[in-house]
C-alpha cells in the first residue's frame, strides 16, 4: 500500500511539474513578460549588431523616435509573441558559435523612463535588452535573464535585423 502511495504521489509531482512548465512557458508579449514596461513609452533603441563581413567588428546605432526605422522596430517587437524556457536556471556557461557568411547577431537596449517596477520602485534608463547570439535569444529585464523563443524566430531575427541597418 505504501509503494502505491508513493507512486500516485510521485505521478502526481510529475504532472504538477509538467504543468508548470507548460505554463510558465506559455506565449506572452514583452510587455506581459516584464510588468511595467509599456513598449509605446521607449524613448530610445541602441542596437549593436555584427554581420560575417563585419569580420567580428561590432556596428552600433542609436535609434530615436524621429528615426524612420524606430517605430518599425517597435513594431515588430510589440506584435510578438514569445515563450520563455522553463529552464531557464540552468547556467548556458560561454557560448561560441562558427560563423558563416549569412550569420549576424544582434543586442537592443530600450530606454524607459520612470518605469514602474515590481518591488514598487521606478526605473529609469535602458531597462529592457533582446540579445540574439547567432539565433539564440535571450531577454533581459529588472536583473533577469531568460532564454526565450518565438515562432517562426530565425525569419524575425532576420526582420529586426534588416530594420536595425535601415532596410525594409
Amino acid at each position: 500500500m505504501r509503494t502505491r502511495k508513493r507512486l500516485i504521489l510521485c505521478i502526481g509531482a510529475l504532472l504538477l511539474a509538467a504543468a508548470m512548465c507548460i505554463w510558465y512557458g506559455r506565449p506572452m508579449t514583452l510587455e506581459e513578460i516584464c510588468p511595467g514596461v509599456k513598449l509605446d513609452q521607449c524613448t530610445k533603441i541602441n542596437a549593436v549588431y555584427s554581420t560575417y563581413s563585419d569580420k567580428g567588428l561590432n556596428q552600433q546605432t542609436t535609434l530615436l523616435p524621429e528615426d524612420e526605422a524606430f517605430p518599425r522596430l517597435l513594431e515588430l517587437l510589440q506584435e510578438r509573441q514569445f515563450c520563455r524556457s522553463p529552464l531557464w536556471w540552468i547556467p548556458r556557461g560561454t557560448r561560441t558559435h562558427r560563423v558563416s557568411c549569412e550569420d549576424f547577431k544582434w543586442d537592443l537596449s530600450l530606454f524607459f523612463e520612470n518605469v514602474p517596477l515590481p518591488d514598487g520602485g521606478a526605473g529609469t534608463g535602458y531597462m529592457l535588452h533582446l540579445n540574439n547570439f547567432f539565433g539564440d535569444l535571450d531577454l533581459r529585464f529588472d536583473g533577469e535573464t531568460w532564454p526565450i523563443r518565438t515562432a517562426d524566430q530565425e525569419q524575425w531575427l532576420s526582420d529586426v535585423m534588416a530594420r536595425i541597418m535601415g532596410h525594409n
